[in-house]
Protein backbone atom coordinates (compact mmCIF):
# COMPACT_ATOMS: atom_id res chain seq x y z
CA UNK A 1 0.00 0.00 0.00
CA UNK A 2 0.98 3.63 -0.36
CA UNK A 3 1.43 6.23 2.40
CA UNK A 4 -1.77 8.05 1.40
CA UNK A 5 -3.85 4.87 1.51
CA UNK A 6 -3.86 4.94 5.31
CA UNK A 7 -5.08 8.54 5.25
CA UNK A 8 -8.19 7.36 3.41
CA UNK A 9 -8.61 4.59 5.99
CA UNK A 10 -8.42 7.18 8.78
CA UNK A 11 -11.18 9.31 7.26
CA UNK A 12 -13.70 6.49 7.10
CA UNK A 13 -12.67 4.97 10.43
CA UNK A 14 -13.00 8.35 12.13
CA UNK A 15 -16.44 8.84 10.60
CA UNK A 16 -17.58 5.45 11.92
CA UNK A 17 -15.88 5.50 15.33
CA UNK A 18 -16.29 9.23 15.89
CA UNK A 19 -12.84 9.73 17.44
CA UNK A 20 -9.15 10.00 16.55
CA UNK A 21 -8.42 6.47 17.83
CA UNK A 22 -7.83 5.42 14.22
CA UNK A 23 -4.73 7.66 14.16
CA UNK A 24 -2.88 5.38 16.58
CA UNK A 25 -4.12 2.25 14.82
CA UNK A 26 -2.97 3.29 11.34
CA UNK A 27 0.20 5.07 12.52
CA UNK A 28 1.95 1.70 12.69
CA UNK A 29 1.00 0.94 9.06
CA UNK A 30 2.42 4.26 7.91
CA UNK A 31 5.67 3.75 9.78
CA UNK A 32 6.16 0.24 8.35
CA UNK A 33 5.70 1.64 4.84
CA UNK A 34 8.06 4.59 5.38
CA UNK A 35 10.89 2.82 7.25
CA UNK A 36 13.64 1.72 4.87
CA UNK A 37 16.35 0.93 7.46
CA UNK A 38 14.91 -1.06 10.38
CA UNK A 39 14.67 -4.86 10.15
CA UNK A 40 11.02 -5.78 9.55
CA UNK A 41 11.04 -8.48 12.22
CA UNK A 42 12.74 -6.18 14.72
CA UNK A 43 10.12 -3.52 13.98
CA UNK A 44 7.09 -5.83 14.23
CA UNK A 45 8.22 -7.59 17.41
CA UNK A 46 9.21 -4.24 18.94
CA UNK A 47 5.68 -3.00 18.32
CA UNK A 48 4.45 -5.99 20.36
CA UNK A 49 6.92 -5.25 23.15
CA UNK A 50 9.43 -7.97 22.26
CA UNK A 51 13.13 -7.69 21.44
CA UNK A 52 14.72 -9.17 18.33
CA UNK A 53 18.38 -9.39 17.35
CA UNK A 54 18.68 -8.12 13.77
CA UNK A 55 21.51 -10.56 13.04
CA UNK A 56 18.99 -13.42 13.37
CA UNK A 57 17.06 -12.08 10.38
CA UNK A 58 19.81 -13.42 8.08
CA UNK A 59 18.80 -10.94 5.38
CA UNK A 60 15.33 -12.39 4.85
CA UNK A 61 13.51 -9.03 4.86
CA UNK A 62 13.80 -6.26 2.25
CA UNK A 63 15.49 -3.75 4.59
CA UNK A 64 18.17 -6.21 5.73
CA UNK A 65 18.80 -7.26 2.12
CA UNK A 66 19.19 -3.62 1.00
CA UNK A 67 21.28 -2.78 4.10
CA UNK A 68 21.25 0.94 3.30
CA UNK A 69 23.71 3.08 5.29
CA UNK A 70 21.99 5.70 7.42
CA UNK A 71 22.65 8.59 9.76
CA UNK A 72 20.36 9.73 12.56
CA UNK A 73 19.50 13.41 12.92
CA UNK A 74 18.07 15.01 16.05
CA UNK A 75 15.13 17.07 14.70
CA UNK A 76 13.56 17.86 18.08
CA UNK A 77 14.01 21.64 17.97
CA UNK A 78 12.69 22.13 14.43
CA UNK A 79 9.74 19.87 15.36
CA UNK A 80 8.96 22.21 18.26
CA UNK A 81 9.07 25.19 15.87
CA UNK A 82 6.66 23.44 13.49
CA UNK A 83 4.20 22.48 16.23
CA UNK A 84 4.35 25.95 17.83
CA UNK A 85 3.61 27.51 14.45
CA UNK A 86 0.65 25.21 13.78
CA UNK A 87 -0.76 25.94 17.25
CA UNK A 88 -0.28 29.72 17.20
CA UNK A 89 -1.27 30.42 13.59
CA UNK A 90 -4.26 28.04 13.58
CA UNK A 91 -4.18 27.82 9.78
CA UNK A 92 -5.49 25.00 7.63
CA UNK A 93 -2.46 23.46 5.96
CA UNK A 94 -1.78 20.08 4.36
CA UNK A 95 1.36 17.94 4.77
CA UNK A 96 2.50 18.82 1.25
CA UNK A 97 1.91 22.55 1.80
CA UNK A 98 3.82 22.44 5.09
CA UNK A 99 6.78 20.77 3.39
CA UNK A 100 6.93 23.45 0.69
CA UNK A 101 6.54 26.19 3.31
CA UNK A 102 9.55 24.89 5.27
CA UNK A 103 11.51 24.71 2.02
CA UNK A 104 10.49 28.31 1.22
CA UNK A 105 8.91 27.21 -2.03
CA UNK A 106 5.70 28.67 -3.39
CA UNK A 107 3.28 26.50 -5.34
CA UNK A 108 2.05 28.29 -8.47
CA UNK A 109 -1.05 26.09 -8.56
CA UNK A 110 -1.97 26.82 -4.93
CA UNK A 111 -3.87 30.08 -4.45
CA UNK A 112 -3.09 30.15 -0.74
CA UNK A 113 0.21 31.62 0.44
CA UNK A 114 2.05 30.64 3.62
CA UNK A 115 5.06 32.94 3.32
CA UNK A 116 3.81 34.91 6.35
CA UNK A 117 4.43 31.92 8.66
CA UNK A 118 7.53 32.13 10.92
CA UNK A 119 8.74 28.74 9.69
CA UNK A 120 8.70 29.78 6.01
CA UNK A 121 12.09 28.86 4.47
CA UNK A 122 13.32 27.46 7.79
CA UNK A 123 14.70 24.37 6.02
CA UNK A 124 15.59 25.99 2.69
CA UNK A 125 18.90 24.08 2.49
CA UNK A 126 17.19 20.70 2.86
CA UNK A 127 15.95 18.48 0.05
CA UNK A 128 12.14 18.44 -0.13
CA UNK A 129 12.07 14.63 0.24
CA UNK A 130 14.06 14.91 3.49
CA UNK A 131 11.63 17.53 4.81
CA UNK A 132 8.69 15.27 3.97
CA UNK A 133 10.41 12.40 5.80
CA UNK A 134 10.67 14.57 8.91
CA UNK A 135 7.01 15.61 8.68
CA UNK A 136 5.94 11.98 8.39
CA UNK A 137 8.07 11.07 11.41
CA UNK A 138 6.28 13.78 13.40
CA UNK A 139 3.01 12.18 12.34
CA UNK A 140 4.25 8.69 13.33
CA UNK A 141 4.87 10.07 16.82
CA UNK A 142 1.26 11.32 16.93
CA UNK A 143 2.08 15.00 17.44
CA UNK A 144 -0.40 15.76 14.67
CA UNK A 145 -2.60 13.82 12.29
CA UNK A 146 -4.37 14.39 8.97
CA UNK A 147 -8.01 15.28 9.42
CA UNK A 148 -10.30 14.98 6.42
CA UNK A 149 -12.38 18.09 5.73
CA UNK A 150 -15.01 17.98 3.00
CA UNK A 151 -16.01 21.18 1.20
CA UNK A 152 -19.34 22.16 -0.36
CA UNK A 153 -18.50 20.38 -3.63
CA UNK A 154 -17.61 17.12 -1.87
CA UNK A 155 -13.85 17.50 -2.32
CA UNK A 156 -11.83 16.10 0.60
CA UNK A 157 -8.73 17.90 1.88
CA UNK A 158 -6.39 16.47 4.52
CA UNK A 159 -5.45 19.23 6.98
CA UNK A 160 -3.01 18.81 9.85
CA UNK A 161 -4.53 18.77 13.32
CA UNK A 162 -2.27 19.03 16.40
CA UNK A 163 -2.74 16.42 19.13
CA UNK A 164 -2.19 18.68 22.15
CA UNK A 165 -1.99 15.87 24.71
CA UNK A 166 1.02 14.26 23.00
CA UNK A 167 2.70 17.59 22.26
CA UNK A 168 3.09 18.36 26.00
CA UNK A 169 5.77 15.65 26.29
CA UNK A 170 7.68 17.17 23.38
CA UNK A 171 7.57 20.69 24.79
CA UNK A 172 8.66 19.52 28.25
CA UNK A 173 11.76 17.87 26.69
CA UNK A 174 10.60 14.37 27.66
CA UNK A 175 10.87 13.01 24.13
CA UNK A 176 13.16 13.34 21.11
CA UNK A 177 12.45 13.32 17.40
CA UNK A 178 15.21 11.30 15.76
CA UNK A 179 14.99 10.78 12.01
CA UNK A 180 17.04 8.33 9.94
CA UNK A 181 18.35 9.52 6.57
CA UNK A 182 20.44 7.89 3.89
CA UNK A 183 24.15 8.45 4.53
CA UNK A 184 25.05 10.02 1.20
CA UNK A 185 28.78 10.19 2.04
CA UNK A 186 28.97 6.41 2.57
CA UNK A 187 26.99 5.78 -0.61
CA UNK A 188 29.34 8.06 -2.58
CA UNK A 189 32.42 6.34 -1.17
CA UNK A 190 31.01 2.92 -2.01
CA UNK A 191 30.22 4.01 -5.59
CA UNK A 192 33.74 5.43 -6.05
CA UNK A 193 35.27 2.22 -4.64
CA UNK A 194 33.25 0.02 -7.01
CA UNK A 195 34.06 2.27 -9.96
CA UNK A 196 37.79 2.18 -9.17
CA UNK A 197 37.61 -1.61 -8.81
CA UNK A 198 35.86 -1.92 -12.16
CA UNK A 199 38.47 0.28 -13.90
CA UNK A 200 41.29 -1.72 -12.34
CA UNK A 201 39.73 -4.98 -13.51
CA UNK A 202 39.24 -3.58 -17.03
CA UNK A 203 42.85 -2.36 -17.15
CA UNK A 204 44.12 -5.75 -16.00
CA UNK A 205 42.07 -7.50 -18.69
CA UNK A 206 43.54 -5.26 -21.41
CA UNK A 207 47.10 -5.92 -20.26
CA UNK A 208 46.43 -9.69 -20.30
CA UNK A 209 45.17 -9.54 -23.91
CA UNK A 210 48.37 -7.82 -25.01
Amino acid sequence: FFFNDTATTEIYTEQIVGSVRCVQETGYQRRVHGDEFTCRREFQLGYLGEKFDRSNCNKTCDNCIANKPCIEKDCTEITKDIINCLQSQQCQITLLQLGKTLKGKKDSQDKRSFDHLPIYGKLSTWELKDIEKLLKEIMYKNFYYEKGVQNYFGHMSMYLEVLHKNVRMLMSNNTQVLVKYLDQDKIKKKKNFLLAKKKKKKKKKKSTLR
